[in-house]
């Protein structure tokens, strides 16, 4: 009768130790998973027991850690694509394979494309023209940085891209990829055509009178000056000249 009775209490009680390890186990599981899918705010009940208080800390710790890197790279992720979204300039990058990765709302107006919506397309799906391909192309094999011009043409106006582009590289100088910085020189190149072309009218109107000016002083040298009315007449039209 004793040895039943004590069978009996082992047994109930192997069945209460094993729904209270069972459900220290569901806590934990529960919680591993919803760490894994990104819960990291969520804290496992430490348990009384050893080694089940252990592993739930642990857990909780690493929870922890996650969730300050996360924020810490959220945070960075963010200031990044506020400088991004305020610069004047494009900014246009790519990976090793010519994927854009990094595209900011001045490049896509500049090149006159819709911001990504999502995905790595590649540099020909998102850029029709083929001197800012190569330019970016050339980038990912050179060392040194690259300075070019490219001409956009439209139907509208042709747009004037002043372009540096380089090779983008981690800490250890593992090439990344390539990225441009985009500006827009239209209005300079216009400035740039007017002056070239006061050069060109001033130019051109001060070669008439000076042409005139030099012909008639040579011909005074070559003996006019010895006619006093000729003379006077040609330093006449050598003032209105020079007027």
């Amino acid at each position: 009768t004793s040895a039943a009775l004590f069978a009996a209490l082992g047994v109930a009680l192997g069945v209460l130790l094993s729904r209270r390890l069972g459900r220290r186990m569901r806590l934990i599981a529960d919680g591993a998973g919803r760490l894994a899918s990104g819960d990291f705010e969520h804290r496992i009940e430490v348990s009384r027991t050893r080694e089940f208080g252990a592993l739930a800390e642990s857990l909780n710790a690493m929870a922890e850690q996650l969730d300050d890197k996360i924020r810490t790279i959220s945070d960075q992720r963010n200031e990044r694509e506020a400088i991004l979204r305020s610069m004047v300039e494009g900014v246009l990058a790519v990976d090793a394979d010519e994927r854009v990765i990094t595209m900011n709302r001045a490049a896509a107006r500049l090149l006159g494309v819709r911001p990504l919506a999502g995905g790595h397309p590649s540099i020909q799906e998102v850029v029709r023209n083929p001197e800012l391909q190569q330019l970016l192309a050339r980038a990912l094999r050179e060392v040194k940085p690259i300075e070019a011009e490219v001409v956009l043409h439209s139907a509208r106006r042709d747009r004037y891209l002043q372009v540096n582009a380089a090779a983008l590289r981690d800490i250890e100088g593992v090439d990344m990829g390539a990225i441009a910085v985009l500006n827009d020189v239209t209005a300079l190149q216009a400035v740039e055509r007017m002056r070239r072309e006061f050069v060109a009218n001033v130019s051109h109107e001060i070669k008439t009178p000076v042409t005139a000016i030099k012909g008639f002083a040579e011909t005074l040298l070559d003996g006019a000056l010895d006619d006093r009315r000729a003379a006077e007449r040609f330093l006449r039209i050598v003032v209105e000249q020079a007027d």
